[in-house]
């Protein structure tokens, strides 16, 4: 995808058509925004390494609902989640 200041976005697909790396093209110059991206089989992501070094894991409990999140091993949230029926 190019954008109209000409940064070229460019994304990596894996077999299944997920998207597995994010880098962008500016000036000629490649910089990774994203990479390494991971999902469980049914569709969320459980982590990735952002272009900055920076790790995100996250985890999930049967149901797909997050349980855990972590940032270069410091937990950002955890515990159980209260999920209510029926809305706001």
């Amino acid at each position: 995808m190019t954008y109209p200041d000409e940064r070229i976005v460019h994304y990596e697909f894996d077999d299944m058509g997920k998207v597995v790396g994010v880098t962008v093209t500016r000036n000629g110059e490649d910089r990774v925004i994203a990479s390494s991206i991971e999902y469980l089989h049914f569709a969320p992501m459980k982590g990735l390494d952002f272009g900055n070094g920076i790790n995100l894991a996250k985890s999930f409990d049967q149901a797909y609902r997050i349980t855990s999140r972590k940032q270069d091993c410091i937990t950002i949230a955890s515990g159980t989640m209260i999920w209510r029926q029926g809305g706001i």
